[in-house]
């Protein structure tokens, strides 16, 4: 999957959507962070334009979310990259395996 090139109008429309998909999620749920991973964030200049549309979906509305610097600690990539999905596939098939659930 190749990112789409630099000013292509796909960027901007695919970070408005996941900027509001963390508004709302922060908003709903109040979560402590949000990572967001997958073949779309491969491109690492994504991450930034969901961060900046984050910051103008919630117009300051949450005090700790106030700033863009505040949202760079937020709306964050997965700590262990493009191993997440395949990590947390594993975990979950041994929690399987072993009875219990991810939740426990």
């Amino acid at each position: 999957l190749e990112p789409l090139p630099a000013g292509h109008e796909g960027r901007s429309i695919i970070a408005g959507y996941l900027g509001q998909l963390a508004g709302s999620i922060a908003l709903m749920l109040s979560p402590e962070r949000i990572a967001f991973g997958g073949g779309v964030m491969t491109d690492a200049a994504m991450l930034p334009l969901v961060r900046a549309a984050t910051h103008a979906f919630l117009q300051g509305y949450l005090p700790p979310l106030k700033t863009r610097e505040s949202l760079d600690q937020y709306v964050v990539a997965p700590a262990l990259g493009a191993r997440s999905a395949i990590t947390g596939a594993l975990l979950m098939a041994r929690d399987s395996m072993n009875g219990g659930s991810v939740d426990e």
